[in-house]
Parts: C-alpha cells; sequence; structure tokens
C-alpha cells in the first residue's frame, strides 16, 4: 500500500488475508452491477451519499449494457479489473477501515492510546482531508461509470475529477461536516439542517441555497406561505427554492408523526 497519513505511527500495516470487499465499492461477485458469472443478472449498489444521481447513471449503464452499446467484458476481465479497484481502494485510508481488519484493530489501539489524536476529532483539518479522499474516490468510480455509459453530466474522470466533480465532493463534505460539527455537551436547539452551508454550491449556477429562516426545530407550516403564494400565482422570488414546497411537506409528516406517538411506553 502507499505511504498515507498514519504511515508515520503505524508503519506499513500487512494486510490481513482476509479483506472484506463487499463494504463500499467493489463486490467480488459483481461488475458494475453486472453478476459476473449471469451478467444478465443486473443489481444496483448505492456507493455515494448522491442516490438519485446514482441511479439515474446506473439506470443509464444498464440500458447501455442490455442495448449493446457497451460490450459485456469476459469474466476474467471483469475479476482483474475488481482486483485493481480493491488495490486502488486500499491506498484510501477510510476505505481500508472497513476492510482490512488489521489496518482497523492498528488505527483504533493509535486512537485509543492517544484520546488528543487528530483522527478522534471529526473537525479537525486533517480529518477532513481523509474524508475528503474517501468521498472523492466513490465519486471517482461515479465519473467512470458516466464516462462509460456517455451521461450527459460531465463530471470528469476516474483519474481527474473536473471542477463540477470536486464542487460535488465539497458539498457531500460539507453536509457531512454539518454533523461533526454539532457539540454534544452544548445546549442548543441547532440540528444538522442549522449548518452553514456557504460552501455547498450548485454545480451549474455556483450559487449557495438559501438558509432556513428560523432554526429547523423552529420552523412552522406557514413560515413559506409567502414563497409559496407567489410561485402559484406565476410570480418569480429570486429567494424561492425547489425545496420550499417538500420543506413544508416534510414538516408536515414529522408533525402527524410526533401526534401519533404516546407520551409514555407504560
Amino acid at each position: 500500500m502507499k505511504p498515507n497519513v498514519f504511515s508515520a505511527d503505524l508503519g506499513n500495516v500487512i494486510p490481513h488475508p482476509r479483506i472484506k470487499c463487499d463494504i463500499f465499492a467493489v463486490d467480488l461477485s459483481a461488475y458494475h452491477g453486472l453478476d459476473i458469472k449471469n451478467p444478465h443478472e443486473m443489481w444496483y449498489c448505492l456507493n455515494t451519499d448522491m442516490p438519485l444521481l446514482e441511479i439515474d447513471v446506473q439506470s443509464w449503464l444498464f440500458l447501455a449494457y442490455i442495448t449493446g452499446d457497451i460490450e459485456i467484458p469476459t469474466s476474467e476481465i471483469m475479476r482483474k479489473q475488481n482486483e485493481k479497484d480493491i488495490i486502488d481502494s486500499m491506498d484510501v485510508p477510510m476505505i481500508r477501515l472497513a476492510m482490512d481488519a488489521y489496518y482497523r484493530r492498528a488505527v483504533g489501539e493509535l486512537c485509543e492510546e492517544n484520546e488528543e489524536h487528530w483522527f478522534n476529532n471529526g473537525t479537525d483539518s486533517r480529518y477532513i482531508a481523509e474524508y475528503e479522499k474517501y468521498k472523492k474516490y466513490n465519486l471517482r468510480l461515479l465519473a467512470r461509470n458516466m464516462c462509460d455509459c456517455s451521461y450527459p453530466l460531465n463530471i470528469g474522470t476516474y483519474e481527474h475529477l473536473n471542477e463540477m466533480g470536486e464542487q460535488l465532493v465539497r458539498n457531500d463534505v460539507e453536509c457531512c461536516l454539518g454533523r461533526f460539527r454539532l457539540k454534544p455537551n452544548v445546549k442548543s436547539r441547532n440540528t444538522y439542517r442549522d449548518f452553514d452551508a456557504s460552501e455547498v454550491k450548485s454545480i451549474y449556477s455556483g450559487k449557495a441555497p438559501v438558509l432556513l429562516r428560523k432554526l429547523w426545530l423552529d420552523l412552522e407550516e406557514s413560515d413559506y406561505d409567502d414563497l409559496l403564494e407567489k410561485n402559484l400565482n406565476g410570480e418569480k422570488s429570486e429567494n424561492f427554492t425547489p425545496f420550499v414546497v417538500p420543506l413544508k411537506e416534510c414538516i408536515e409528516r414529522e408533525n402527524k408523526v410526533m401526534e401519533g406517538i404516546p407520551s409514555s411506553y407504560d
């Protein structure tokens, strides 16, 4: 494995003889969603935190295989590509942690011995950098599928993400940091939905999302009625986003769920 941020502390950790390969990107029985033994059987496995985009890309990929736009490789080629993907993924520490029991134990012992170690702090810049590598690797796999099936959105290649791809990575990381930055021992009504999303940008326009008018827990059903009314009347509003309607519906659903929960479990 290539040297990484843990090499100075751990040296060269010999991998476990049995690597768990179906955790993230690679399943040894499948190749890009095709069953290696029977490639006419296809299934979808989630690799990123962008399921709607990934489902659409995977649909394009499956259709390309079905129509013959992409030739189905031989089982030998499929297995060799999977082996290469496994080696590549093992060079990403956060992925190797899930795949390699020896590596997971070594890193775990390091962090237990030193509670102040940066890997115990999800807001440390070094932790964020490693988390970004993990997110970027999964998006590189998606970019490869996009290229293979001629998907209309171009985020780069497996070897190199373009600016759109890099922004998708930043968006994903920033959304997760909204959770990491919550302080468990501080009394606050803030939730992960109330994080600073100024670094989350549209890959098309470069615009950041509109901030919520109140804390998530303080939102009322009527808080966005003015924007909804403008939209229904055909008026344009710079503050209107397509998330307003789902937001209101989400609040209504949560209220109904809360109403149905008994006050005690006696």
